[in-house]
Parts: structure tokens; C-alpha cells; sequence
């Protein structure tokens, strides 16, 4: 979780710097709300990674490239 909030702290700024001053008054709260977001997702996401099994991934991998496929072969991607 660290690194995940490390990453961030590093990558707001960047992103700041591409916007006015005026942009980031009218998109304060965007911005507020996409931190919180990244800290609850890197929160959640240190819980979840304990509880997944190799053999959890390799079924959502099978099930993921059967969609692709699907979607493939029905013209949708």
C-alpha cells in the first residue's frame, strides 16, 4: 500500500503542473475525490491480494481471453 500511495504522491503533482490555476479551482473537488479513490483502491486492493489464488487468476485469464475472443469474432473489437 505504500508504494501505491508513493506513486500517487508522485503523479498528482505531474498532473497539476499541465493545468492552469483557474482549472484546478473549478476541479478541486475532481481532484479530491480521485486521490481518495487511489487510497481506497490501494487499500482494498492490499486486502483483496492476500485472499487471490494462482489458480483464482488463471480462471479470470481463461474466462477474459474467451470474452476477447467472443468479441473478437463478433466484430465488436
Amino acid at each position: 500500500m505504500v508504494i501505491a500511495c508513493l506513486v500517487d504522491f508522485a503523479r498528482v503533482p505531474v498532473y497539476t503542473l499541465h493545468f492552469s490555476a483557474a482549472d484546478l479551482r473549478t476541479s478541486g473537488l475532481l481532484l479530491v475525490v480521485a486521490v481518495l479513490a487511489a487510497f481506497l483502491g490501494a487499500f482494498i486492493g492490499n486486502r483483496l491480494v492476500k485472499k487471490v489464488t494462482m489458480r483464482y487468476v488463471q480462471i479470470v485469464v481463461a474466462v477474459m481471453l474467451f470474452a476477447i475472443a467472443i468479441g473478437l469474432g463478433a466484430g465488436l473489437i
